[in-house]
């Protein structure tokens, strides 16, 4: 009778979803602030959008976003209170939504990466959605 219920449990064990598939449906990425990861909702072109640190580790709802696109480069880093820091080199993701009102597309929000093996890695986790 033992020997019945391990089995069962293992059973049940090895039909729980793994965390990759769940990832794959659920829309959402996530970012480790942690790591030199920066945002803004504040996009501007030419490399002239001012970076703040994202603070902790956070899920991005990429659902919500229309488009998606990568650039790499120097762009402006601050800090919390919104100063600049300084230019660094890195890879940002640019997440468009489009306006009903002005019938195109923007930048809604940013995120910079300086460090490129957290690129890399949400890079991965997109890549599954």
């Amino acid at each position: 009778m033992n020997g019945g219920g391990e089995g069962e449990n293992r059973g049940a064990a090895a039909s729980l979803p793994t965390q990759t598939p769940a990832r794959k449906h659920n829309g959402f990425v996530m970012i480790d602030g942690h790591r030199g990861v920066y945002y803004s909702e504040s996009w501007k072109p030419n490399g002239s959008t001012l970076y703040l640190p994202v603070r902790g580790s956070v899920l991005a709802n990429m659902d919500k976003y229309d488009q998606i696109s990568f650039e790499q480069g120097c762009f402006c880093i601050g800090d919390e209170t919104g100063r600049f820091q300084q230019k660094a080199q890195g890879q940002a993701i640019n997440c468009w939504r489009y306006s009903e009102q002005d019938r195109k597309l923007f930048v809604s929000l940013s995120y910079f990466f300086t460090n490129c093996q957290v690129f890399q890695e949400v890079l991965s986790s997109l890549e599954c959605l």
